[in-house]
């Protein structure tokens, strides 16, 4: 596999500065163009304009302050108008926008991250929304450990959970949260907590395929990972590992 620093390094966005900011940096492996995203939890700032395209092979590295949490994701199969911004993209949409401000569409593969906890990161991969890309996320320091998905589990989606495009092409698996609604599924109302909420079919299937992600809320196998807070991190997009 080709290496990150072999590239041309789009550096074109930062949020903060010096030893205070996290730098998130994202890299397509992909043989077709990405569309990463990413929105704050509440009460954290955006970083930036929350959206960029990644052609394949390029990088772009995003500044995040001490203590921001919030997610990234991809979104592959896009169209945007180069001037305006506009368009939409088949799975993970921003309100028909190169940058997110508030709400996306899942089904998406996220990276979630909760920085600078009492000295400590938190980050994972999830597929409590959904999955649409094989997604890796790894840290600076070597001791600190990688998760993800990087198996195609497009191909092994339940027929209840997959999601269609126009062209009659399955692109993405929904969780069975979206797909169904139900509180089992949601770990809502009677479901709530840990202690009442767990494993299902669906969490099982994709827990076999993605051993290193996270499959339903209150998932804990190994999930989520820790780090020294500090720490840089890597995002990439069609991971093999």
């Amino acid at each position: 596999m080709k290496s990150p620093s072999s590239f041309k390094l789009l550096q074109l966005l930062i949020f903060g500065s010096g030893t205070e900011a996290t730098r998130i940096r994202l890299w397509n492996a992909c043989p077709f163009p990405v569309w990463p995203a990413w929105l704050p939890n509440s009460g954290h700032p955006q970083l930036g304009k929350g959206g960029s395209k990644l052609d394949s092979w390029q990088l772009f590295d995003v500044y995040a302050s001490t203590g921001w949490s919030g997610k990234f994701w991809g979104r592959p199969n896009c169209q945007f108008d180069t001037v305006l911004g506009t368009g939409c993209c088949e799975t993970g949409d921003c309100s028909n926008a190169i940058g997110c401000n508030s709400t996306y569409s899942p089904p998406a593969t996220t990276v979630e991250f909760k920085l600078h906890r009492d000295f400590i990161d938190e980050y994972s991969v999830s597929l409590v929304e959904g999955y649409n890309l094989a997604v890796k996320v790894s840290s600076s320091n070597p001791v600190c450990l990688s998760g993800g998905c990087s198996c195609d589990l497009n191909s092994r989606c339940p027929s209840e959970l997959l999601v269609w495009n126009s062209r009659g092409t399955p692109v993405a698996c929904n969780s069975p949260f979206l797909a169904f609604g139900a509180d089992e599924f949601c770990c809502e109302d009677e479901f709530l907590g840990p202690d009442k909420c767990h494993t299902n079919q669906f969490s099982l299937l994709f827990k076999e395929c993605c051993p290193r992600a996270k499959t339903y809320p209150f998932d804990d196998t190994n999930v989520p990972l820790f780090c020294t807070a500090g720490s840089d991190y890597l995002i990439t997009f069609c991971a093999s590992w």
